[in-house]
């Protein structure tokens, strides 16, 4: 798990959470951790802590010790980024803070319209003025239909983000064909959101290629002070 806490309520707030029987394989082409959180966005008035507790394990193997550290974060202009090491792995950690923000929830990203084109893998992901702030909310890359519910809408593995109140917020769809690392895009469909100081939910929709259409579904919530930092 890596979690943080901060001084709103101390407890867990969860970046990555898995058991080791729904663990993440780790690749030299692949060596991100998929995050799912935070459930929440973190206030960084006070320093920030962040859990990082990882095991690995071989199949038929149980977990073993890979990393147990705990990085304290306080608060500074621009990127931050540090390294966790030890004599087993080391850790590229990331993130950035943002002087006025908004909480975005993505509630929903629903087919609307169509199917989603066939035989293509597909990914959700939000974007915002830098690379630091392009985040990962679904990737499904075994080239099959996306998870859905009847009604069609998309199960997201990730869905909160602070977003920079002076900037727009992106909600991109992309179907794109996989051939091993490689991800090539065949069609993507964007929603550009203008953020909500005042709260509320906004709804936009868009096409991925000439099979698909979604709606998607957008809550804002403003914190107290707006210092939040947003996970990478």
């Amino acid at each position: 798990m890596v979690a943080a806490r901060d001084h709103v309520d101390y407890n867990r707030n969860f970046l990555f959470n898995r058991t080791s029987d729904d663990c993440q394989i780790i690749t030299a082409d692949e060596p991100y951790l998929t995050l799912t959180g935070p459930s929440r966005a973190i206030l960084s008035l006070e320093p920030v802590d962040f859990e990082v507790d990882l095991k690995f394990k071989r199949e038929s193997e149980d977990g073993k010790a890979l990393i147990n550290q705990v990085l304290r974060y306080q608060r500074s202009p621009g990127p931050f980024g540090t390294i966790l090491d030890n004599n087993l792995c080391t850790i590229r950690f990331h993130c950035k803070q943002f002087g006025e923000t908004v909480e975005a929830t993505i509630l929903s990203v629903q087919i609307i319209h169509g199917s989603w084109p066939s035989q293509f893998a597909g990914k959700v992901f939000s974007k915002g003025a830098s690379p630091l702030e392009e985040f990962l909310l679904l990737d499904f890359p075994d080239g099959d239909s996306p998870p859905v519910d009847r009604d069609g809408n998309i199960h997201l593995s990730r869905r909160v983000v602070s977003v920079d109140v002076n900037q727009n917020f992106q909600v991109s769809v992309q179907a794109y064909s996989a051939c091993g690392s490689l991800k090539v895009p065949i069609a993507t469909g964007d929603a550009v959101f203008e953020p909500k100081k005042d709260g509320g939910v906004t709804e936009k929709e868009c096409d991925i290629g000439a099979s698909c259409r979604v709606k998607i579904k957008v809550a804002w919530s403003l914190l107290i002070w707006s210092k939040l930092l947003l996970q990478g």
